[in-house]
């Protein structure tokens, strides 16, 4: 169906068919009635004048149909239009206040429909590896809203997600709101978590549970002030090499001003680096300088000794000789992996 109202209309011959019928009797009765009365008739004068009549009337007529009348249907149709997209955005804001009254509901559904899968879902739209993760929404206007005006309640549902007997899907869910939001009313319970986690990382061969505990310190991490502070200090530290690789991919998705001195920490730590996580690196700083928050090339000129093979050797150089995007101090804060 479509979603403009249609007028009824006569068939289009009708109307000028109609508004001849007049000029028709005009000219016949100039042609043939009018040459019958004598010149004394005292009904000439009347004949006369109904014939010029007849004939203004359906000029008029034919000129207001083709000429005017178009233009009329077009405002109605335009009229009717918008009067048609405000109902439609009547009902849109009705259904949207009805889920903002009901965010239980909502996040009941959500919640369903992250248990349905074996892979983890993410609110971000670059997913880390397309067999073990998939974007959850590729809109989150929604979830944008819902924090702004539900917040507490939000917060009370995503605590029950992070609790240790969750299923991983929703501990990882949670912890993307958590971070994406930076919702701090949460950090507390992520934090002690990792920090339990930590004692047997080296023991986890699960990735799913390594990657729902990383997310985790990243979300808490977004919290902290200065931002990353937690996800710094262990990818210098105790992080390994898949560890690495996955905080390193973190710029691909929110390419944030402050992880620029994350990567610097990094660099420098001196720690052995593999050369896939050197890739990282340069993906982490291509992603950054994109995003217009940082410049690549003087902090690639710091530790150029870093990168020592022809692959990385050339890809540093490329990177570096790339045009910067002018920066942004407000917008490249903000940018979002959705």
């Amino acid at each position: 169906m479509s979603n403009t109202l249609q007028l009824r209309q006569p068939a289009a011959w009708k109307l000028p068919a109609q508004l001849l019928v007049p000029l028709l009797i005009a000219i016949f009765i100039e042609l043939v009635v009018r040459p019958r009365i004598a010149e004394t008739a005292g009904y000439k004068n009347l004949v006369e004048h109904l014939t010029i009549a007849l004939m203004i009337a359906s000029i008029l007529g034919l000129t207001y149909e083709f000429f005017l009348n178009k233009k009329r249907d077009e405002v109605v149709h335009q009229l009717m239009d918008l009067h048609y997209s405000n109902f439609r955005t009547l009902v849109l804001d009705v259904a949207q206040t009805y889920a903002f009254a009901s965010p239980e509901m909502i996040l009941d559904l959500l919640r369903d429909i992250a248990l349905q899968t074996n892979q983890i879902p993410t609110l971000y739209r670059i997913s880390r590896d397309k067999h073990s993760e998939y974007t959850f929404a590729t809109d989150t206007g929604y979830f944008d809203r819902l924090v702004a005006v539900r917040r507490r309640e939000l917060c009370e549902t995503l605590r029950e997600w992070v609790q240790p007997a969750s299923a991983t899907n929703l501990k990882f869910l949670a912890s993307d709101f958590v971070g994406k939001y930076q919702l701090g009313e949460l950090d507390g319970e992520l934090k002690r978590e990792v920090d339990i986690q930590r004692l047997r990382l080296n023991e986890i061969t699960d990735p799913r549970e390594k990657s729902w505990t990383l997310n985790y310190l990243w979300a808490y991490s977004r919290c902290e002030s200065p931002m990353y502070q937690g996800l710094g200090d262990f990818l210098c530290g105790d992080a390994d090499d898949w560890a690495q690789n996955w905080i390193l991919f973190v710029p691909l998705q929110m390419p944030d001003a402050e992880f620029v001195q994350v990567i610097e920490r990094y660099l420098e730590s001196g720690r052995a680096t593999s050369e896939a996580n050197l890739k990282a690196v340069l993906s982490a700083l291509s992603a950054l300088q994109n995003a217009g928050v940082c410049v690549a090339k003087p902090i690639l000129d710091k530790f150029t000794g870093r990168f020592q093979t022809e692959t990385l050797r050339d890809g540093a150089q490329r990177l570096a000789k790339r045009k910067p995007v002018r920066p942004s101090t407000s917008e490249a804060s903000k940018a979002q992996r959705a």
